[in-house]
C-alpha cells in the first residue's frame, strides 16, 4: 500500500473516529469568595433563561494566527510537497444558531448548535511564497477555513453540559488533525460561563469548574475559575479563563488493522515477516498540549442570555505518521502547528 494511500484514509477515518466520541462534561468542587465593594451593587442568582422553541443568532467575527510546519520523506502530503512552512493571519465572518428544546428532565434543554463562516481573508506566507487568497486552494485554503459546526447537546439552567445520549460532539482537535479546517472547540459549546446553582453573587465573586470531556483514550480534563468584573446598566460582566490538559489520542492500532486488510491478512492470523516489518513501521500519534481558553462574556441576567462574548484561546498540536511506501521502506511526516483564535460573539436581536 502506499503512503499515500494510507494517509488519504487515515484522514476520512480520523473523522470517522474522532466524532462519534461523545463529549460529555460534569462539574463539581465549585467554591465562591465574595469581596466588599464600596458602593451599592445588584446582586443576583445567575441562571440562563432558555426557552423551548426559542432560537438565538449570534453574528461572529474570528481572527486567528496560525503556524504550521511539516516535515518528513512521505513521498506527497496532499496535493502538497514536503517540507511546508505557514505562517498564516486569518479573518472570518460567520454565525452560529442555537435552536432551544425541553430537554429530557425538569429544568433543562436540548441545543441545536449550528455554526458557519462563508467569509474567509487570508494573510502570510507558505513555503516563503505570500498568500493572500484561498482561491487556488491548497495547504492555505486548509488551515485558513473553519468548517461547519453541527452539534447538539443538553445543558441545564447554570449552563452545565449533561451526560447525554447524542453521537455528534466532537473531541477536541479533531478537524485540526484532518487538516480539514482550525479547531472548532469554540464553535460546539454555547456562549457564557458555567454559574452555581442558588449562588448571588455581584462584582468581585469568584467561583471554581472541573469538567471532563470523553476522549478516544480517556477522558480530558479541564479546569475553569470565573469572576465577576464588572456590572454595567445591570448586564454582569465575567470573566472565565479554562485550562485543558494535555491529551494524547494514537490511532496506530486502527491502522495497523487497516494495513493488514489491505494486506488480505487477519490480525489474529500467521503475519509473514514482511508484512510484520511493515505492520510494526505504522505510527499514527496526535499530541495536543496543555491549552487555555479566555472568555469575557456580558450576561444580562434579566432574560438570562449572553449579550456578547469574546473567546480567547491558544492551542499547539504535533502529529506523528509512519507507514511502508511503495517500495516497502518506512516514510511519513511529522506536523507542528501553532494555533491562536479570538472570536467575537454578538447577539443578533
Amino acid at each position: 500500500m502506499t503512503s499515500r494511500r494510507l494517509l488519504a484514509i487515515a484522514f476520512v477515518a480520523l473523522l470517522v473516529a474522532c466524532n462519534p466520541s461523545t463529549a460529555t462534561t460534569t462539574t463539581g468542587g465549585a467554591t465562591s469568595t465574595s469581596s466588599t465593594s464600596s458602593e451599592p451593587v445588584p446582586a443576583r442568582d445567575l441562571a440562563y433563561g432558555y426557552e423551548a422553541g426559542q432560537s438565538l443568532r449570534y453574528d461572529v467575527m474570528v481572527t486567528q494566527d496560525i503556524t504550521f510546519t511539516a516535515t518528513g520523506d512521505a513521498p506527497g502530503f496532499g496535493d502538497a510537497s514536503l517540507p511546508i512552512d505557514a505562517d498564516l493571519v486569518t479573518e472570518s465572518q460567520g454565525h452560529t444558531t442555537y435552536a432551544i428544546e425541553e430537554g429530557q428532565s425538569p429544568d433543562t434543554f436540548t441545543i441545536d448548535i449550528a455554526a458557519r463562516f462563508p467569509e474567509t481573508r487570508v494573510a502570510g506566507s507558505v513555503n516563503g511564497d505570500t498568500v493572500n487568497s484561498l482561491e487556488e486552494g491548497g495547504v492555505e485554503a486548509d488551515l485558513a477555513r473553519i468548517e461547519p459546526v453541527d452539534v447538539t447537546i443538553a445543558v441545564n439552567e447554570v449552563g452545565r453540559i449533561l451526560e447525554d445520549e447524542f453521537d455528534d460532539a466532537t473531541v477536541l482537535g479533531a478537524d485540526l488533525a484532518a487538516l480539514t479546517g482550525l479547531t472548532n472547540d469554540l464553535f460546539a459549546v454555547p456562549v457564557g460561563p458555567l454559574f452555581e446553582r442558588g449562588s448571588v453573587v455581584t462584582i468581585g465573586d469568584r467561583w471554581e469548574t472541573e469538567s471532563s470531556l470523553d476522549g478516544k483514550n480517556g477522558p480530558v480534563e479541564a479546569r475553569s475559575e470565573s469572576e465577576i468584573t464588572d456590572i454595567v446598566d445591570g448586564v454582569f460582566v465575567i470573566e472565565t479563563t479554562t485550562v485543558t490538559d494535555t491529551y494524547q489520542v494514537d490511532f496506530s492500532e486502527e491502522f495497523r488493522n487497516l494495513y493488514l486488510e489491505f494486506a488480505e491478512l487477519e490480525s489474529d492470523g500467521e503475519i509473514p515477516p514482511e508484512v510484520r516489518d511493515g505492520l510494526d513501521a505504522i505510527e499514527f500519534v496526535i499530541t495536543v498540549d496543555e491549552s487555555s481558553t479566555v472568555e469575557v462574556a456580558h450576561f444580562d441576567p434579566s432574560d438570562g442570555l449572553v449579550r456578547s462574548s469574546t473567546k480567547t484561546s491558544a492551542t499547539r498540536l504535533t502529529m506523528t505518521f509512519r507507514a511502508p511506501d511503495d517500495s516497502e521502506e518506512t516514510s511519513g511526516f511529522e506536523i507542528t502547528l501553532d494555533l491562536t483564535q479570538m472570536a467575537v460573539f454578538t447577539l443578533d436581536r
